[in-house]
C-alpha cells in the first residue's frame, strides 16, 4: 500500500468541517459558511505517531513484542518496547473506540461520495 494513498484517505477523514462535516478539500465558495475544523476529531501528527499507535494497539491486543518488532521492521526488540509500546489507561482505550466508530462512519461517507463522483464521471 502506498503511504501517499493512505494519507489521501486519512487526512480528509480527520479534517472535516464542524458545521457541515464536509472534508476541507470539498469545502468551497458555494458553502454558506466558512470552514471550521471539527475539534472533536484528532489532528494528524505524522507517520511516527501512527506507528507508535499501531505498536501500542497491537500490544494491547496481546500480540507479542517480537511480532510487533517485525511489523515495524525494527532490528532490536528493545527499541520497539522502549519507544513504541505505550501503556493505555481504560479511558484512553474507550476514547479510541469511540473515535474508531466515528472514523468508520466518515470513511463510509467518503466512499459513497467517491462512488457518486465516479458514476457521474467527475474526476478529482
Amino acid at each position: 500500500m502506498s503511504l501517499n494513498n493512505a494519507l489521501r484517505i486519512i487526512k480528509p477523514i480527520l479534517n472535516r468541517c464542524g458545521v457541515c462535516s464536509k472534508p476541507k478539500d470539498k469545502h468551497d465558495e458555494e458553502t454558506d459558511h466558512k470552514y471550521v475544523r471539527d475539534g472533536s476529531l484528532p489532528k494528524w501528527h505524522g507517520w511516527q505517531a501512527f506507528r507508535r499507535g499501531v505498536a501500542t494497539n497491537l500490544h494491547d491486543l496481546s500480540v507479542d513484542d517480537k511480532t510487533i518488532q517485525a511489523v515495524l521492521r525494527h532490528g532490536d526488540v528493545a527499541v520497539t518496547q522502549r519507544c513504541y509500546i505505550k501503556s493505555l489507561p481504560k479511558q484512553t482505550v474507550a476514547a479510541m473506540g469511540a473515535l474508531n466508530e466515528k472514523a468508520e462512519i466518515l470513511f463510509a461517507e467518503c466512499a459513497l461520495e467517491d462512488v457518486g463522483e465516479a458514476t457521474l464521471g467527475v474526476s478529482k
